[in-house]
């Protein structure tokens, strides 16, 4: 027991150790880069969702995503990536309030102009918009609670294929989940031929022997470099909360699933699925999900939920 804890342990501290190098490494700068850049331009879009916004907030944090931006650009890194779209939109929004209250400084809407011809953007994704309450409202609660509650985890699948625009749309819907000031760490990677099911079916643990019915597996990753040295483990928290939204977006959609659980340690298995499906260095594999088709009738497991009171307290 001792030495297989030990072993554990040495795995997680070369995991460990793993991870401070992808923080430092050239390799995966550009990724850094689009990461930090997300994080920066939500500090600037939650300052301007406040009800009472501050003449001259976040000055140094706006100048501070220009420099960014700017390194950024120098770099030779895509210029068109999603990430500094949405921040020159989160810019863009800033100054015009300030230019509207007559208190814009020029020095900001000068370097702003310079960007400008770096990065062009049309598509307004960043910044705030305004909501009403009667329509992010409406929804009906019960139609969500079907969902909710006749969620299973389910273990035997109709012979019918799964639609992989379906997936899809399913992966997409999961991504309005809460994400870590929205840098979206984590990735989901679809796997329908045959011959690579037959492998994971070998080779997962826990399966119980219902993973040669699974129709399609999905591989579920956390991207490190989405996360400073001090933030570790926050690509497994925002993964997690991505993996359950998944599951309820899967049902909606028709779409059995069961979710397996990886070993967060490296083991010999896992490096060998990481070459065989080409995972990227700075991610790590955190769950898969058995899916197919529901069959007309099948049976789940039933064991009760804990009571509410052994779950929250008000304190």
């Amino acid at each position: 027991m001792i030495v297989t804890d030990l072993k554990y342990f040495i795995r997680e501290l070369e995991s460990l150790l793993k991870h401070y190098r992808i923080a430092n490494q050239n390799e995966y700068k550009q990724q850094r880069e689009q990461y930090s850049i997300i994080k920066s331009m939500h500090s600037i879009e939650k300052g301007m969702s406040l009800n009472e916004i501050k003449i001259g907030f976040g000055e140094r944090k706006v100048v501070a995503l220009m420099n960014r931006l700017e390194k950024y650009s120098e770099s030779g890194f895509d210029c068109n990536h999603e990430s500094v779209q949405m921040a020159m939109c989160a810019i863009a929004e800033y100054i015009q309030w300030h230019k509207d209250k007559n208190v814009l400084n020029k020095d900001i809407e000068k370097q702003y102009e310079k960007l400008m011809k770096v990065f062009p953007h049309n598509e307004k994704s960043g910044g705030t918009r305004k909501c009403v309450k009667s329509e992010i409202l409406d929804f009906d609660c019960n139609e969500f609670d079907k969902v909710l509650y006749s969620r299973h985890s389910i273990r035997n699948f109709s012979d019918e294929e799964v639609n992989s625009e379906i997936i899809m749309e399913a992966v997409k819907r999961a991504n309005r989940c809460p994400s870590a000031c929205n840098r979206q760490p984590t990735k989901v990677y679809i796997v329908k031929s045959m011959n690579a099911r037959k492998y994971l079916a070998d080779h997962l643990q826990g399966t119980g022997g219902f993973a040669e019915k699974c129709k399609c597996f999905l591989i579920v990753t956390g991207s490190v470099a989405a996360f400073n040295f001090t933030e570790n483990n926050q690509w497994l928290i925002n993964a997690g909360i991505f993996v359950g939204t998944l599951e309820l977006t899967l049902h909606s959609s028709g779409i059995a699933s069961c979710v397996i659980n990886s070993p967060l340690v490296r083991s010999k298995n896992i490096n060998e699925m990481r070459n065989l499906f080409k995972i990227p260095e700075d991610e790590e594999i955190v769950c898969f999900i058995g899916i197919g088709m529901y069959p007309d009738e099948f049976s789940v497991p039933f064991s009760k939920r804990l009571p509410i009171n052994k779950i929250a307290k008000e304190i």
